[in-house]
């Protein structure tokens, strides 16, 4: 009796909120707590209004926070949010509360600012769960730290990137050929080098 249920529609549409989570959300926060430890990844669940309600020990390690301050907190208990570009994402149009005002799926990369000054750059995803009224009745978010994985692919287009320089700056043509494959690569300098563009 103190839950809800978030269905899909008894339509055969079935809409966009069919690919959302069909669980129940129950108003005991500490239910609500189990129900995100159970998850392989950092995740928390705010209110319609966006007020955050509980996080899991690995949003809070994420965070680096074991408890909440005393006020309340809305939208992330990051200590701020930027964009991959550098950018600062107020926590008002951030993905949490871009799915609470739209009650649509958000996600994506941000960087996110712990209380002890260090960042991380998280893969996010905020689902929002409807009531039957369609009203936002929760989001629950997702975080995955991929910041390993971004720096990696960071340094490996900074290394192509010089690559490309000292072989343009040395004027050397590359060729590659794959022999399991068959395929051919034809760098535009050899192509000018040998007379072909």
């Amino acid at each position: 009796a103190n839950s809800t249920y978030n269905r899909p529609p008894a339509s055969g549409n079935l809409g966009s909120n069919f690919l959302a989570p069909l669980f129940m959300i129950p108003k005991d926060t500490d239910q609500l707590r189990v129900l995100l430890e159970a998850l392989p990844v950092a995740a928390f669940a705010c209110d319609g209004q966006g007020q955050v309600l509980c996080f899991n020990k690995a949003a809070g390690v994420l965070w680096k926070r074991s408890q909440f301050p005393d006020t309340p907190v809305h939208f992330c208990a990051s200590k701020s949010l930027w964009s991959t570009a550098g950018e600062f994402i107020p926590k008002d149009r951030g993905f949490t509360a871009t799915a609470i005002r739209t009650g649509q799926l958000q996600g994506g990369l941000a960087v996110m600012t712990r209380d002890d000054g260090s960042s991380v750059i998280v893969d996010a995803s905020s689902r929002p769960i409807l009531a039957a009224d369609g009203s936002v009745q929760a989001v629950i978010t997702t975080l995955v730290d991929v910041t390993a994985r971004w720096n990696s692919e960071r340094a490996l287009r900074q290394n192509q990137e010089r690559l490309q320089l000292a072989m343009k700056s040395a004027n050397l043509g590359l060729w590659e050929w794959s022999l399991k494959t068959g395929e051919t690569f034809f760098s535009p300098e050899w192509k000018r080098q040998l007379g072909y563009e």
